[in-house]
């Protein structure tokens, strides 16, 4: 019983102070956004090869599994990378 008021007073307190801590939404320039959008497009292009090379070598010897998860980073990366391109 005393556990549960001092549960819910701690969450109290948090949902209060989260309250008055909310910040103002900022905006980000263009410049940044699209910095931001070339830094993601060379990752995901790295993560995507690399992957790939992974795969190879991971199935050379034998370890199918991570060859099957390295395949599955190589094709998500880019999935990501049309998603980005694709968003206005």
């Amino acid at each position: 019983m005393a556990i549960d008021r001092q549960t819910k007073r701690a969450t109290d307190l948090v949902r209060k102070q989260a309250n008055e801590n909310q910040m103002e939404p900022q905006s980000v320039s263009p410049s940044a956004l699209s910095m931001v959008r070339r830094i993601v497009v060379w990752n995901l292009t790295i993560i995507s090869f690399t992957s790939i090379i992974l795969a190879i070598t991971a199935a050379q010897n034998g370890e199918y599994t991570g060859a099957g998860v390295c395949l599955l980073a190589a094709v998500a990366a880019p999935a990501m990378l049309g998603r980005i391109i694709l968003r206005p």
